[in-house]
């Protein structure tokens, strides 16, 4: 088991919720289109209340694999007791997992509407 975690497939973040940390924080209202890469035949638990996507083209999840007959990976959305940063990691590259949601909703170019739907 490797103990960095870059968001990289040679180093992956050990939770799934990390790159929605990443999506919101810094890639909100932009045309972007995103692939989230999870390792095949991995349990991965997402926490609900971190799973903002605001603003963006298109964002997919999409299994790799280094086998040849892949398996899929399970995502389990819990509301809590998910822990965003392993301390088996030594280094994460995610230093603070704050969600800046009311940040990223009181941006000039969020309709009323919008904002009431990100809000509930």
């Amino acid at each position: 088991m490797k103990s960095m975690e870059l968001g990289t497939k040679e180093y992956p973040y050990k939770n799934i919720g990390l790159p929605f940390v990443e999506i919101l924080n810094y890639h909100s209202h932009n045309d972007h289109n995103i692939t989230v890469k999870v390792k095949d035949d991995t349990r991965n638990f997402l926490l609900r209340k971190v799973a903002y996507i605001v603003n963006i083209t298109q964002v997919t999840l999409e299994t790799y694999s280094n086998d040849e007959k892949p398996c899929y990976a399970d995502i389990i959305i819990k509301e809590q007791d998910v822990v965003m940063i392993t301390s088996k990691s030594k280094f994460n590259i995610m230093k603070h997992v704050t969600l800046r949601l009311l940040s990223v909703l009181n941006q000039e170019n969020m309709h009323s509407d919008e904002y009431e739907t990100g809000m509930q």
